[in-house]
C-alpha cells in the first residue's frame, strides 16, 4: 500500500486498537527505518499531537539526523554479552573458557551488536569448539584470536563510516588524536588548524547521533568503542597522523602545555626529534617524580630514539635517567653501563677510552673510583654532570638497600663536587652526604654554601628539618621546614614543596599531634587535585591513611587503601622504593590487627619479603610508622600464639632498629618499650624504666601513654 490509502489504514487500525485497550501505551517498532517511506514518516511525526502516549522503538543502520530523544546505550556488562554469545551458538548453559571469555569481551566492548556480529563470524568461519560442556578456541581460532574484530566487525564500521557526510568524515579523524574526554572546542580547534576551514556546525551532533562520539554530563565527548577508535586510526595516512600530531601539538602549546607523556606522544607521532628529546626527558623524570618506574623507564627508552649525537648534554642527560631507572628497577649492571656513558658524554669531547667496557664497568661498578680515563676533560660543567650522576647513583642505591655501594657513590660525588667549584653543585653533594650517612654536620654544610631562595636551598632546609625531627628538635625543625614550603613555593618547585609539606606532616605525627598531621595530608591532597600532580596524590594518600590509623578511624583508612591495594596488584610491590613497601605494607598489617589474629599472619606471610627487609636497620624518618606496624603485628602473633616462629624474625628485627635509633634518637622510647614485650621477664622492669626515661626527656606523649597503659 502506498501514499494516503497506507496513512488512512494506519490511523484506522490505531484509532481500532485505542478503543480496544484504552489504558495501554502504544508501541510501534519499525525494522530498518532508514527505509521508511514518506508517508509512513509523515503519519508518525503527526503522532506527537495527539493525547494518547506512544513509543516508538526503530532500528537504523543509517544515520539519524536531528532525531529528538535518542535513547543512548551504555555497554552491557560481561555477563550479558556472554549470554548473547550462548544463545547465538544454541549453547544457552555452555562454559566458555576463559581465554576466548576474554577475547570475545575486548572485541565486544559491550555492544551487543558486536556481540551477534562476532558470534556469527566464528560460528561461520568455525573457529569454535564445544567439549564438555565447554566452548572454547579450536586451533585455527587460538590462530585468529588476536584479529577478531577486524574480520568480524570492520565491515560494519566501514559501511557506517562511509555514511558519514564528507564534513563529519574529516572531523572523526581529527577526533582518533584526542582519545577520550575531550571537548568540542578541541576537536573543533584541531579541525580548524588541520584543514585550514571553520567547523562544520552538523557535524559533531551527527557523529553523536551516529552512536561513534558519546556526549558525557560534564559535556566532555568520548568515542563509543575502541574498536572504532583503532579502525580510524588506521585508516589515516602516515603523512596525515603526523601533521594531525604535529597540529595538536601546537595547540597543547599555545594554551598553556599539557601533561609531559602526553606532549612526549604527540611529539613521537609527529616525528619532530627536537621536541621528542625535550618531552621525553621531562615525561620520563615526571613519572619517576611520581614513583610510575616502569612507565618511567617505558618513556626513557623511547627518548633514546631522539638523541642527537650533536647534543652530548642532552644525550648524557637522558642516558643518565636511563641508568639511573634500570638500577632501581633491578637492572644495575645495564644501569651502570648508561651511568658510565653519560660520564663520558658530559664533557665536550668524548675520549672513546671513557665508553663503556668490562673492566671500566667494574670500576665503577665495585670502588667508584673515576679514573683519568674517565675524566677526559676536567672542565666544570663536565664535573658538575658527572658529580650529579653519583649524586643520583648514590640515592638510588641508598633507597633500594644497597647501602654500601650508597657509601662509595657519595663520597665519590662529593669529592668531584668539590673538584668542580660549584658552590650549588657542592651544597647538593654535601646536603646527599647528609641524607646517606645521617650527619647532621653536612646538612648544615650544605645549608651554609647553599644559594638562598634556590631549590638546593629548599631542599637542604627539607632534609635538615627531618634530621632535626629524628633529634627531638621539633620547634627548630618546624622552623626550618616552613622556610623550605615558603621557598620552594616561591620557586614553584613542587617536588621539594611535597617532600618538606611530608616532612612537616611527619614533625606532628611523631609528636602525637594526628590532627595537625592530618590538616597537612588533606592539604597535601587538595593540591595534588588542584594541579593533577600525582605526586601529591599519592604522598597525600599514604599520610591520610597513617593520619587515620592513628586516630583509630578504621573504616576510612580501610577506604583509602582499598585503592591503593588495587595500585599494590596493578604495579607489583616490588617496584616502589623500600621505604614505600615497608609503610605501606605497615598500615595493611595495622587494618588485619584490628580484625584478627588470622588476619594479621596472612598478611605477614603475604609480605614476607618485605618482612625480611626489616632484618637490615632502616634508613629513613618515613619508615618508622610501619616498622612499628610490622613489629606489633608480629607481637601481637607472639603474644597470641605464645611466641614460636615469630621470635626469631621480632628479635633480627628489633637488633637491627638499634641501629635506626641511633640515626633517630626519638624513636628510642619506641624500641625500648617493644624490646620490654618482647624480654624475658628479668630484664623486664629495667627496659621499661629506660623507656618511660627516655620518653619523658624527648616530651613523646603517645610512647607515655603507652608505658602507663603497660
Amino acid at each position: 500500500l502506498k501514499g494516503e490509502v497506507r496513512q488512512t489504514l494506519l490511523i484506522n487500525l490505531l484509532s481500532e486498537l485505542v478503543d480496544l485497550h484504552p489504558a495501554d501505551t502504544i508501541i510501534f517498532k519499525i525494522d530498518d527505518s532508514n527505509n521508511l517511506d514518506a508517508a509512513t514518516g509523515k503519519f508518525l511525526s503527526s503522532l506527537s499531537s495527539s493525547d494518547k502516549a506512544f513509543i516508538l522503538y526503530a532500528t537504523s543502520k543509517k544515520i539519524p539526523v536531528n532525531v529528538p530523544n535518542l535513547i543512548k546505550l551504555t555497554p552491557l556488562k560481561d555477563s550479558a554479552i556472554l549470554e548473547i554469545f550462548r544463545r547465538s551458538l544454541s549453547l544457552p548453559n555452555g562454559e566458555v573458557e576463559e581465554k576466548l571469555s576474554s577475547s570475545f569481551l575486548s572485541a565486544a566492548s559491550g555492544s551487543p551488536l558486536f556481540a551477534r556480529l562476532l558470534s556469527n563470524y566464528m560460528k561461520a568461519s568455525r573457529l569454535l569448539t564445544y567439549q564438555g560442556g565447554v566452548i572454547g578456541f579450536n586451533d585455527r581460532g587460538q590462530d585468529e584470536a588476536k584479529s577478531l574484530t577486524s574480520a568480524a566487525i570492520t565491515g560494519y564500521l566501514q559501511e557506517l563510516l562511509d555514511s558519514l557526510s564528507p564534513e563529519s568524515s574529516l572531523m572523526i579523524r581529527c577526533a582518533t588524536l584526542l582519545h577520550s574526554h575531550f571537548t568540542a572546542y578541541e576537536l573543533y580547534a584541531l579541525f580548524k588548524c588541520e584543514h585550514n576551514l571553520p567547523p562544520p556546525p552538523h557535524s559533531l551532533s551527527e557523529l553523536v547521533n551516529a552512536g561513534l562520539l558519546r556526549s558525557s554530563p560534564d559535556e566532555t565527548l568520548s568515542f563509543t568503542n575502541n574498536n572504532i577508535l583503532e579502525l580510524i586510526s588506521a585508516s589515516i595516512p602516515h603523512a596525515q597522523q603526523c601533521n594531525l600530531h604535529s597540529h595538536y601539538l601546537k595547540l597543547l602549546e599555545d594554551r598553556g602545555g599539557a601533561p609531559a607523556p602526553e606532549l612526549f606522544t604527540h611529539a613521537i607521532g609527529a616525528k619532530d626529534f627536537s621536541r621528542g628529546r625535550l618531552y621525553g626527558l621531562a615525561a620520563a623524570t615526571e613519572q619517576k617524580d611520581a614513583f610510575l618506574l616502569e612507565d618511567a623507564l617505558t618513556t626513557v627508552e623511547k627518548a633514546t630514539q631522539f638523541i642527537d649525537p650533536n647534543d652530548a648534554q642532552n644525550a648524557a642527560r637522558i642516558k643518565q635517567l636511563h641508568g639511573e631507572l634500570l638500577c632501581v628497577c633491578d637492572r644495575s649492571t645495564d644501569g651502570l653501563i648508561f651511568l658510565e656513558e653519560s660520564l663520558g658524554l658530559s664533557g665536550e669531547v668524548v675520549n672513546p677510552s671513557c665508553l663503556s667496557s668490562q673492566k671500566a664497568l667494574q670500576e665503577v661498578h665495585y670502588k667508584f673510583n673515576l679514573s683519568d680515563a674517565l675524566i677526559p676533560i676536567r672542565q666544570k660543567s663536565f664535573l658538575i654532570t658527572a658529580s650529579q650522576c653519583y649524586d643520583r647513583l648514590s640515592r638510588i642505591y641508598f633507597q633500594t638497600g644497597k647501602i654500601q655501594n650508597a657509601f662509595f657513590a657519595v663520597y665519590r660525588g662529593l669529592n668531584i663536587a668539590e673538584m668542580s667549584g660549584s658552590q650549588e653543585q657542592m651544597a647538593k653533594a654535601y646536603s646527599t652526604v647528609a641524607f646517606v650517612t645521617k650527619r647532621v654536620d653536612y646538612a648544615r654544610k650544605a645549608q651554609l654554601v647553599s644559594i638562598p631562595n634556590s631549590p638546593t636551598a629548599a631542599f637542604v632546609d627539607m632534609l635538615y628539618g627531618g634530621m632535626l625531627i629524628g633529634e627531638g628538635a621539633f620547634e627548630d625543625a618546624l622552623d626550618v621546614l616552613r622556610r623550605s614550603i615558603n621557598c620552594a613555593s616561591s620557586l614553584k618547585d613542587f617536588a621539594t614543596l611535597g617532600l618538606s609539606m611530608s616532612v612537616l606532616g611527619w614533625c606532628y605525627f611523631v609528636q602525637g599531634k594526628f590532627d595537625r598531621s592530618l590538616r597537612i595530608s588533606e592539604e597535601m591532597l587538595e593540591l595534588g587535585k588542584e594541579k593533577g600532580d600525582i605526586r601529591f596524590l599519592n604522598w597525600g594518600t599514604h599520610s591520610k591513611i597513617r593520619d587515620y590509623l592513628a586516630l583509630g578511624r578504621m573504616d576510612e583508612a580501610r577506604s583509602l587503601m582499598i585503592g591503593v591495594d588495587n595500585d599494590f596488584i596493578k604495579n607489583g610491590m616490588g617496584k616502589l622504593l623500600n621505604s614505600d613497601q615497608i609503610h605501606l605494607t605497615g598500615f595493611k598489617v595495622r587494618l588485619a590487627m584490628d580484625t584478627s589474629v588470622e588476619a594479621v599472619k596472612k598478611v605477614l606471610s603475604d609480605h614476607d619479603d618485605v618482612v625480611s627487609k626489616l632484618f637490615k636497620p632502616c634508613t629513613q624518618l618515613v619508615e618508622f610508622a610501619g616498622l612499628c606496624s610490622i613489629i606489633e603485628g608480629l607481637l601481637m602473633v607472639k603474644e597470641e600464639e605464645g611466641g614460636g616462629g615469630c621470635d626469631e624474625i621480632i628479635h633480627k628485627i628489633l637488633m637491627a632498629t638499634e641501629h635506626y635509633v641511633k640515626s633517630y634518637p626519638i624513636f628510642g622510647p619506641r624500641l625500648k618499650f617493644y624490646m620490654w614485650r618482647f624480654s624475658g621477664d628479668g630484664t623486664k622492669a629495667t627496659t621499661l624504666d629506660e623507656a618511660w626515661r627516655l620518653a619523658v626527656e624527648f616530651g613523646m606523649e603517645v610512647e607515655k601513654g603507652l608505658i602507663v597503659k603497660a
